[in-house]
């Protein structure tokens, strides 16, 4: 088993979930859970309405990034949570989802961070209706173009905060 504690973010459909489940496989860690699961405990025991939402809801008054930020912030201190568990418990640890921010979760018991990205539109647009969530609902246009649109400001945040981007290939 590894003590590698690693984070995967990128928005829908960049392949986060397939990854974790890679990479538990190839450095033997044996947790891994995404924000998505953490956001609905969250929702669940806080009530707070906020994070019944898609982060690219275009409902909301503060659409693309900065909704997903405001999310994230939600989520901080449950992340961390389990991050200073997995340290405390000498364990290994993938934690991936949209949420995933490392410039703003920044737990010095991570190892690695990763921001997934897909440069091709038409492959994006793919891999979201793919079938790793079989019951993921079916974007609009104007919510596909506002994941794109929210890709591009973690990218240049990434960048900005010394993050590694990957690039998704399908």
């Amino acid at each position: 088993m590894n003590q590698k504690i690693i984070l995967v973010g990128g928005t829908s459909g960049v392949g986060k979930s397939s990854l974790s489940i890679q990479m538990c496989k190839e450095f033997d860690i044996p947790h891994k859970i995404s924000t998505g699961f953490i956001r609905e405990i969250v929702r669940n025991i806080t009530g707070n309405k906020k994070l019944g939402f898609y982060t690219f809801d275009l409902n909301q008054k503060n659409s693309g990034y900065a909704f997903l930020l405001e999310q994230t912030e939600l989520l901080k201190d449950s992340i961390n949570v389990c991050i200073n568990r997995a340290f405390k418990e000498g364990t290994g640890l993938v934690v991936e989802g949209t949420h995933v921010l490392p410039w703003v979760i920044n737990n010095k018991y991570v190892t690695d961070s990763f921001i997934l990205y897909v440069e091709d539109e038409y492959k994006h647009r793919k891999m979201i209706e793919g079938n790793t969530h079989s019951k993921r609902r079916k974007y609009t246009n104007e919510e596909f173009h506002n994941v794109r649109k929210i890709q591009e400001e973690i990218i240049e945040l990434a960048v900005e905060n010394n993050i590694n981007l990957k690039e998704v290939y399908i």
